[in-house]
């Protein structure tokens, strides 16, 4: 179960983001990779899944910035977000 507080958190402050990607990566990519993320953690004893979808949610944020290091600068993201971290 996702708190409340974390989708909220995540839809006004990340998921515009990806209004700033390309299609390929914009947030109909981000719904399905939620989907499959789900998916997959359904596979896994004791996985937290608030840890899932904050992953899966800040996978591509960064692509805008840099296309070819996206992974990383999206990673940096989801490191620096304290209000992340916060809860």
């Amino acid at each position: 179960m996702i708190r409340r507080e974390l989708k909220q958190y995540i839809l006004e402050n990340i998921f515009p983001e990806y209004e700033k990607n390309d299609s390929g990566h914009g947030i109909n990519h981000i719904l399905y990779v939620i989907r499959r993320g789900f998916s997959f953690a359904e596979t896994v004893l004791d996985i937290n899944q608030e840890m899932v979808y904050v992953t899966c949610c800040y996978h591509d944020v960064g692509y805008h910035i840099d296309r070819k290091n996206h992974e990383k600068v999206s990673a940096d993201i989801l490191r620096q977000d304290q209000r992340i971290k916060d809860s």
